[in-house]
């Protein structure tokens, strides 16, 4: 950025933050108080945005963002209280993250455990939900509630709240994962999981629907999302006597399930892919292949987007998906 361009820009910045909470003037009249062309304004506001300290509304105009009143003070992690942490490697790192997150930022966290239907004692500055309790909460919410962000539900938030929910690409992950073993010239699979988790439910249902589509035979096989319940599965599934293809809900299933299937000698190969990306995964002697969830990413962006919806102009919520990717 030019010298001229720095100096309108430090001009346009002191402007705003001496109007914080306010509608700015129109363009025009910014325009021309700055002394610079419109699409040259345009293009500051654009980096003020993305700093947060603006916003602009469509229809609306643009406002300069209270930075004191969207700032976090006390966020509540409200956890369900039926998720076993020390069972779920995956929600167990998850929780870490948004803790680390919260602590590099000096925000003070409290963690509320919640069933299902229960109001949390308080949302403090605002709450971040993990588990399907969560889905209540945000469901419940009230136009003059602090912020919430859902983390991996599904939920239909009231319109005038201030609330977001955070997915993974459940359904595009199963499908992945079956044109992974497709390509590696399997056509026996194995779907292992419950349809009675949304999560699992949807993963199988992208697997077998590609798998199917591609010729080949699926079978599926119920079995609870842990260590334990894969290795009690490993030790005792009928295997057919071609190759075939597992694919395990989630990771910690899928370490079960190896440990399970090594204790005995299977007549055919078998191949393991999961979901969550675990570090465990990472071992090559297991010979589990994972789609990864980009855990950092989204414990990030829900702090980020806690302070959005704090911003004194009303902030619209909305539903972020994240895809899952191969390390």
């Amino acid at each position: 950025m030019s010298t001229h361009a720095n100096e309108k820009y430090a001009a346009l910045r002191q402007l705003v933050e001496g109007m914080a909470g306010q509608r700015l003037p129109g363009e025009r009249e910014l325009a021309t108080r700055l002394g610079i062309s419109r699409p040259g304004l345009r293009a500051l506001l654009t980096r003020l945005e993305a700093e947060g300290l603006v916003r602009r509304h469509q229809g609306s105009g643009t406002y300069a963002i209270d930075q004191q009143q969207a700032r976090l003070h006390t966020v509540a992690l409200l956890i369900d209280a039926e998720l076993k942490l020390g069972d779920d490697p995956f929600f167990s790192l998850l929780l870490e993250q948004l803790q680390v997150q919260l602590q590099a930022e000096e925000i003070h966290c409290v963690i509320e455990r919640m069933h299902k239907q229960q109001r949390p004692r308080s949302l403090q500055d605002g709450a971040i939900t993990l588990g399907i309790a969560g889905r209540a909460i945000l469901e419940n919410l009230r136009p003059n509630d602090p912020p919430v962000v859902g983390l991996l539900v599904h939920a239909n938030i009231p319109t005038a709240a201030h609330a977001s929910v955070f997915q993974l690409t459940d359904k595009e992950a199963g499908a992945e994962a079956a044109r992974h073993l497709l390509n590696q010239h399997y056509r026996e699979f194995i779907l292992v999981g419950k349809h009675d988790i949304p999560a699992s439910h949807e993963r199988l249902t992208g697997a077998e629907e590609v798998a199917t589509q591609a010729g080949g035979h699926c079978a599926f096989v119920a079995c609870a999302l842990n260590y334990m319940a894969g290795l009690r599965l490993g030790r005792t599934i009928e295997l057919p006597s071609e190759p075939v293809g597992i694919i395990a809900a989630n990771d910690w299933l899928a370490v079960g399930l190896q440990a399970g299937l090594s204790s005995r000698q299977p007549v055919a190969p078998v191949h393991i892919v999961s979901f969550d990306g675990l570090p465990i995964t990472e071992d090559p002697l297991l010979g589990i292949a994972s789609l990864t969830v980009p855990i950092e990413a989204i414990a990030t962006d829900t702090i980020a987007e806690l302070r959005r919806l704090r911003q004194p102009v009303a902030s619209v919520g909305r539903i972020v998906r994240y895809p899952l990717h191969w390390r």
